[in-house]
């Protein structure tokens, strides 16, 4: 079975990809003092991640949070270096996500993909500061755009040899 993993005061969250273009694997990569979880990650799973944390963090600042101070780590939207890994750790599955006011921390938990056979996933839960997470959509964001432009008509990536798509047949 994979390890399982409780980051409580990240110091890096990232993604990245190693490979060429066509056959890149994307990477989410967590970092807490010596501890590194690299988990493999499909790009659409990396681009809906993306999304749906911008769109936590506007719901978190039109809210707003009289009551609790604002870390002042946050100041800025951190990008955090990504280690090309010598693999990884294991396949992300599922991925949910909430907002922990009291500690003004947004909490993911990320369970790996398994046959259904197997008897436990491995999890991690992620809890994250509001910067790091601004950081990490950017870099997804440019991360994701970079790849093989989308099909105009399936949204599939086009053939990155000759730009061919099979709905074109």
């Amino acid at each position: 079975m994979a390890s399982s993993y409780e980051f409580s005061d990240v110091d890096g969250f990232a993604c990245g990809t190693v490979g060429p273009k066509g056959r890149r694997v994307f990477f989410l990569q967590v970092r807490e003092g010596g501890i590194e979880a690299s988990l493999k990650m499909e790009k659409q799973q990396v681009a809906a991640l993306a999304r749906f944390l911008a769109e936590m963090l506007g719901d978190i600042e039109r809210k707003g949070s009289a009551d609790t101070p604002p870390d002042p780590r946050d100041a800025d939207a951190t990008e955090a270096d990504f280690r090309e890994p010598d693999g990884p750790d294991w396949i992300v599955g599922t991925i949910g996500a909430a907002y922990e006011e009291t500690n003004r921390r947004i909490i993911l938990w990320i369970e790996e993909l398994t046959e259904d056979d197997e008897d436990e996933a491995a999890s991690a839960r992620i809890a994250l500061r509001p910067g790091q997470v601004a950081g990490f959509v950017q870099q997804a964001n440019t991360l994701v755009a970079a790849g093989r432009p989308p099909c105009p008509y399936c949204g599939a990536p086009l053939n990155h040899d000759d730009g061919f798509c099979p709905c074109w047949n």
